[in-house]
């Protein structure tokens, strides 16, 4: 599988799903292959990759951590390595101690939000969070920080649904519920929620990256009316317009996970979520497009990767709930500083660069 840039932390985890989760292997095997690749991961400290290294994690940018979640999208993994990263990232700066094994970050809608009562107690309902077999983080918003909360799985009694890529949501309604451990950082609700936005955008890119490589591969082999379909000008066009997709959700996602190497960058975290949201959809049907009926088969591998596409559109915020909280927050600041803030500015501040 072509990969896009040669770095050793991405060279090392495309590796490793190459050796323990290749998807044609997977749908083919069914899935044992789950609790070795995660027990690989572990040792090679990617759920900690971004978690500083005072706190047992391996210390990387959130560059470099948003390369290992490019990986995980370009093997369609369908485990909660992502997830459990952003979590000990976060519960590492709040100096929360997470166990071994997934973990599911809250909320997953921009939307959600979760109360504090002056006894500690967590009240609050939260909707389609991904993977929850395992303990819950939940940011609760402050004055000008955030708690963190640990919540064990036995305290949550999720309303568990299975989506069309096949992996578990749930919806959590609890009232009173004393967690296991609190912290707090410097930090907004948005940050957080944001933080995991811009993994998942990785996320997108490194699967639509798949999917183009697919794509191209598939129209240079299959025949039709005596041609190989890749010499149609039809497909020649989906072609070009899906590898231009395909760079485009690289490109944002990148953008936004180096903002969050700089601080909070409203901007980039919103435009990599909005772009790849739109860059998955696109794709995802331009792809099929190029397939016909068979990318549709449970066979198929082109189908493990467009229903995470879209599963995926859906978490940490859509690109349409980010759009709305972009739009709100430039206007909220006058059309005098928009150009500046849209060319050059901080726009965590509103005040030009």
């Amino acid at each position: 599988m072509a990969q896009t840039r040669d770095t050793p932390i991405g060279d090392m985890a495309r590796r490793l799903f190459a050796d323990l989760a290749d998807p044609q292997t997977v749908i083919a095997n069914g899935d044992g292959w789950q609790e070795p690749l995660w027990s690989a991961a572990q040792e090679a400290m990617l759920p900690r990759a971004w978690a500083g290294q005072d706190a047992g994690g391996a210390g990387l940018s959130a560059s470099e951590s948003a390369q290992i979640a490019e990986a995980a999208g370009a093997f369609a993994l369908a485990v909660p390595l992502v997830e459990t990263m952003v979590a000990h990232h976060w519960a590492a700066r709040a100096d929360i101690a997470l166990p071994d094994g997934p973990v599911t970050l809250a909320p997953a809608a921009l939307e959600d939000a979760v109360t504090l009562d002056d006894a500690g107690r967590l009240s609050g309902n939260l909707r389609d969070i991904p993977w929850t077999q395992g303990p819950l983080l939940v940011a609760v918003n402050g004055q000008d920080h955030i708690r963190l909360a640990l919540i064990s799985a036995s305290a949550i009694n999720p309303d568990v649904h299975v989506t069309h890529d096949g992996s578990p949501r749930a919806c959590l309604a609890f009232s009173a519920l004393q967690p296991d451990a609190m912290g707090q950082v410097q930090a907004t609700l948005q940050d957080v929620v944001g933080s995991a936005a811009v993994m998942r955008s990785a996320q997108i890119a490194g699967a639509l990256r798949s999917v183009m490589n697919l794509a191209v591969d598939y129209a240079g082999e299959r025949k039709a009316f005596g041609r190989v379909i890749g010499k149609f000008q039809a497909v020649q066009q989906n072609l070009a317009i899906l590898a231009g997709e395909t760079c485009s959700a690289e490109v944002a996602a990148r953008v936004g996970a180096m903002a969050l190497d700089r601080g909070s960058d409203l901007l980039a975290t919103a435009g990599a979520k909005i772009r790849a949201d739109e860059a998955a959809g696109e794709g995802a049907a331009l792809a099929h497009q190029v397939f016909g009926a068979i990318g549709f088969t449970d066979e198929h591998v082109l189908h493990r990767y467009t229903t995470r596409l879209h599963a995926w559109r859906d978490d940490f915020g859509t690109g349409g709930e980010w759009a709305t909280q972009l739009g709100h927050h430039l206007t909220s600041h006058g059309s005098e500083t928009l150009w500046s803030n849209l060319s050059d500015g901080d726009l965590t501040t509103g005040d030009a660069a």
